[in-house]
């Protein structure tokens, strides 16, 4: 499934966006002191990218969009390299990014043929302004939760 996955390019109108997921600490860290937000060794960060164009029919349902594929990709770090490469790699040239304001997503213009960031003032609206990327993280992590019955702390 994996190899099928990297086969094809996501096309079109697509939100960016990263996640992070809980993960098991290994034993041999496990007496390590703990770091909290993004780089902690109790989260995995993963990119996230969903095609999602304008709905011309039933614009209220699915938030205004439509959602096509999405990709879900594990990164090592949040760096402006790391992000840009996954999205050249995953991404048609021809394609159009929403994203956040992030510093990481500042080469994007070189990549694709445009590139969106939306400055939002109030992080509670980011899932609005994003909405199918968000709902794709949301339910991956309900999937992990409930199928591998992970621990929160």
């Amino acid at each position: 499934m994996g190899s099928r996955e990297d086969s094809y390019t996501l096309c079109g109108t697509l939100e960016l966006e990263e996640g992070f997921f809980a993960v098991e600490i290994p034993e041999d860290k496990k007496g390590e002191p703990k770091k909290r937000g993004g780089g902690s060794q109790r989260k995995v960060k993963v990119l996230v990218m969903v095609e999602s164009d304008a709905a011309s029919e039933h614009p209220n349902k699915g938030k205004g969009r439509k959602v096509g594929y999405l990709k879900m990709k594990v990164i090592s770090d949040l760096k402006s390299e790391t992000i840009t490469g996954q999205v050249r790699k995953f991404v048609s040239p021809e394609s159009c990014l929403d994203t956040d304001d992030s510093a990481s997503y500042g080469s994007f213009s070189e990549v694709v043929a445009e590139h969106r960031p939306a400055q939002v003032e109030d992080k509670k609206q980011i899932p609005k302004v994003f909405p199918w990327v968000h709902v794709s993280i949301a339910n991956a992590r309900r999937w992990l939760l409930a199928n591998f019955h992970l621990n929160k702390n």
